[in-house]
């Protein structure tokens, strides 16, 4: 059976999971054109940027990725719990759960925050970064 075929009875078949059939196709086209839209960015990015600074983007770009693991993989646990607590119209709860996981965001983030500040000069010399881009991360 041809792959067009085998989409086609997925999508026309009588299962429940037709709203899954469409959501994963749609979910496949869109991943297809986010790599398709990366493809042809990334090239005019390094040509209008140069090797270098892009070079630079993509470390600020690293780092800030890395400050995001200063939740330490709580948004799931949070997201179970206020969806938990909602459902059982615990507001209070959830209340609760919201404004405490703000919180140590906010600290982590802080801290995080402080440390790359802190540490840019190390950061900029453990990278071998050209004195006359350091002021375009710091």
């Amino acid at each position: 059976m041809s792959l067009k075929k085998r989409v086609l009875f997925f999508w026309n078949s009588k299962i429940k999971n037709k709203e899954f059939a469409k959501n994963s196709i749609s979910g496949g086209l869109l991943f297809l054109l986010l790599t398709i839209i990366t493809l042809v960015s990334y090239p005019i990015i390094i040509n209008k940027l140069g090797l270098e600074v892009y070079g630079l983007w993509v470390i600020v770009s690293i780092v800030v990725s890395l400050s995001q693991l200063g939740d330490m993989g709580l948004n799931d646990g949070v997201l179970m719990k206020v969806s938990e607590s909602l459902v059982l119209k615990d507001f209070k709860k959830t209340k609760q759960i919201t404004a405490s996981f703000f919180v140590f965001t906010l600290i982590s983030s802080l801290i995080i925050s402080l440390l790359i500040f802190l540490l840019k000069d190390l950061i900029i010399s453990f990278f071998n970064i050209k004195e006359e881009y350091s002021t375009l991360i710091s």
